[in-house]
């Protein structure tokens, strides 16, 4: 079933500030990266974008329609209990009543980003558009799951009087409420990720996780230099590895070591998506987990740097990108230096 937003029409469901920016702001290279996408709706029904459609006036809502599908598609299995899993109700709560003003939010970023092109500049956004699109789900989530935690561990007050007690419920604790579990009082898309950016997994390459890399994509010209690099005990063939606990896999290669550093930080050039994902953060675009990533738009001279503790960076150098394992941009020259 149709959820209520889905049901609604273009003028019911978007702001008017949205209307606005989609019909009278954006030309057709705002536009030119969502061509790229497409998704299913819950009723398995295939959308992709309707480049056909104008930018100016009524027709471009079609535009933005198709934007506002595709965050309901990514939020789609957010909103699902995951099974065999416990949670609380008020954990899985329907993510959609975000939407409008999420959509609201990717509009003002788009009509931003338009206006610095047509004046030759180029602004610093947290997320990317359309491309991060995913990862604002994701950190929408942790939103909400996180407004819910900090709650229930909030400190035990001093004992209140029945009618402060009572104020309290009827304007304090409700005033909260909209404050903190609302989107509606951020003003941009990296306002909501400054607040959302201290409950976010730090991602560090798991130990087993980098040897599991290492087995599956490292290339060495021998299996005895790639036994180098992983535990005791381990086996290597010309075409497989084989952990003691009888794991094993594949030689598929994909990934040069183009450094290795007397600190013990490793630079890693990744040549294929799979690598990719076997060294890289999930909240890379070139690596996400589940879902369409982004690693052709990026697969030349795409690295990762590993430190021994699974702290880890990627650095692109045709875009001058340098993410942290949040995909947050970092100084290069300052952590060559530490």
């Amino acid at each position: 079933m149709k959820t209520d937003a889905s049901a609604m029409t273009s003028a019911q469901r978007f702001s008017k500030a949205a209307k606005n920016i989609c019909t009278k702001s954006l030309s057709a290279e705002a536009w030119a990266d969502w061509k790229y996408f497409s998704y299913e709706d819950e009723n398995k029904v295939a959308h992709t974008f309707p480049a056909g459609a104008g930018v100016r006036g009524e027709d471009a809502l079609e535009r933005m329609d198709f934007v506002d599908g595709y965050f309901e598609s990514l939020l789609l299995p957010k909103n699902v209990m995951p099974q065999g899993r416990r949670m609380k109700p008020r954990i899985r709560a329907d993510l959609n009543k975000y939407r409008p003003v999420l959509i609201d939010l990717v509009m003002k970023q788009m009509a931003e980003q338009e206006n610095l092109r047509k004046e030759g500049k180029a602004g610093e956004y947290v997320y990317r558009l359309p491309e991060d699109a995913k990862k604002i789900v994701e950190d929408l989530y942790a939103f909400h799951k996180a407004y819910f935690h900090v709650k229930e561990k909030e400190p035990e007050q001093e004992e209140k009087t029945e009618q402060e007690e009572k104020t309290e419920q009827e304007e304090g604790t409700k005033q909260k409420k909209i404050q903190k579990a609302t989107l509606s009082r951020f003003s941009t898309l990296n306002d909501f990720h400054k607040e959302i950016e201290p409950y976010l997994p730090q991602n560090p390459l798991l130990e087993k996780e980098r040897y599991a890399a290492y087995a599956a994509h490292l290339e060495t010209e021998t299996p005895e230099e790639l036994l180098a690099f992983l535990p005791a005990g381990w086996r290597a063939t010309e075409t497989a590895v084989a952990a003691p606990n009888g794991d094993s896999w594949m030689r598929e290669g994909g990934a040069k070591l183009v450094a290795d550093l007397e600190s013990g930080t490793q630079v890693i050039q990744v040549l294929t998506e799979k690598a990719s994902i076997a060294y890289g953060s999930p909240r890379w675009c070139t690596a996400y987990r589940n879902g369409q990533t982004h690693f052709s738009s990026y697969k030349n001279n795409l690295l990762v740097l590993l430190d021994p503790d699974g702290s880890r960076w990627q650095l692109h150098f045709k875009t001058d990108q340098f993410m942290d394992a949040t995909d947050r941009p970092c100084d290069l020259h300052k952590l060559v230096e530490e």
